[in-house]
């Protein structure tokens, strides 16, 4: 269990925003990948760790660290789960791609004889649709990474939070829109 602690320790502290050698980039952009799975595979070692020494050493101070390390840990989960909600909101949103999509279902027949798209307007529309596919999936399967991780952690209330504060915003911006 110290062993985890120490691990913990070393990948939160190198995440730490407050901290001057953290790395001003996404801990969940592509060249970060490893370091992501490592840093949520930490938190749950780190739960677990918190768990062993509730049980059995409940007055240790490596519980007061681990606790301290969680809630680092938790903080930078919580901005990374902002930010890519706010960033990638565009392709996440179902709405917009609904209607975006009902759009072109209400064009008639004849909308379309009269125009005639090429094959390369075709690829990059058909590029333009896999890109926002890949974005949506990537974005999509790092959430759900970061909230399982915190809500196991007991830090669900906090995903639900800024998961609010940014629906909010989209419908505020929508309801703006239509004004």
């Amino acid at each position: 269990m110290d062993e985890n602690i120490q691990i913990a320790r070393s990948l939160i502290t190198k995440w730490d925003d407050t901290s001057l050698s953290c790395s001003i980039s996404s801990l969940f952009s592509s060249n970060n990948r490893q370091d992501a799975k490592d840093y949520l595979k930490v938190v749950y070692d780190l739960q677990t760790a918190m768990h062993y020494f509730i049980t059995h050493h409940s007055t240790s101070d490596k519980l007061v660290l681990a606790q301290t390390l969680m809630q680092t840990a938790i903080k930078r989960l919580e901005r990374e789960f902002y930010q890519m909600l706010k960033i990638n909101g565009e392709y996440l949103d179902h709405e917009s791609v609904s209607v975006s999509s009902s759009k072109a279902s209400r064009a008639s027949f004849s909308d379309l004889e009269d125009y005639e798209i090429s094959e390369t307007e075709s690829r990059i529309s058909d590029d333009a649709i896999s890109k926002m596919e890949r974005v949506s999936t990537a974005a999509m399967t790092d959430l759900k990474a970061i909230t399982d991780c915190m809500i196991s952690a007991g830090y669900g209330k906090e995903c639900a939070r800024i998961y609010k504060i940014i629906r909010k915003f989209v419908v505020d911006e929508a309801l703006y829109h239509f004004n």
